[in-house]
């Protein structure tokens, strides 16, 4: 299915390759959203690298995605070895989901052509929305990723809507497909 180039790219509006495999690679993060539910776990340790190696090869078979999640995907410090694994030892759809707020462009760029889409978690077209659900400032340090990454990698958003954002659902779409 990866190598039919009639299939188009899940980031450009088509199907992602299923089945998909998640990977709570980390316990880490450097937000306490009011939705989630991974602050609540008593750890917030990286899974091992080899581990996580270990773990995509058992899966590789059976799946034709990986997803790294967390906690925050890329606090884990060896998110981009783990990734590039996936995509170029195995031959696998990579998608990663962050919240954008701790994602310096070095890894940006170790990440490019190793990840195919990475999905930005968003709570609101406005920093007042968004921050009231994510933390202070993570609307304005999430929109300086968003910025930077779409040169490197495809962008998605991840929208959580809730009953702070609904009112916001008319904007959502047309706000980020203005960002790419």
């Amino acid at each position: 299915m990866l190598g039919n180039s009639s299939v188009v790219p899940w980031e450009q509006g088509g199907c992602l390759p299923l089945p998909l495999g998640s990977i709570h690679i980390t316990g880490a993060c450097s937000l306490r959203c009011k939705h989630c539910y991974t602050d609540q776990k008593p750890w917030k340790k990286h899974l091992p690298k080899e581990e996580a190696i270990r773990t995509l090869d058992l899966m590789a078979p059976f799946v034709q995605s990986f997803s790294f999640m967390g906690g925050e995907p890329t606090l884990h410090p060896f998110i981009a070895e783990i990734c590039t694994h996936a995509k170029h030892n195995l031959g696998k759809y990579v998608l990663m989901v962050s919240n954008g707020v701790v994602f310096p462009e070095t890894l940006m760029d170790e990440l490019k052509g190793n990840v195919n889409c990475i999905k930005l978690g968003m709570d609101g077209v406005t920093a007042t929305r968004h921050d009231a659900v994510r933390g202070e400032g993570s609307f304005a340090k999430a929109m300086k990723t968003w910025e930077k990454l779409p040169s490197r990698i495809p962008v998605m958003c991840k929208f959580t809507l809730n009953a702070l954002n609904l009112h916001e659902l008319r904007q959502i779409v047309s706000f980020y497909r203005d960002r790419g």
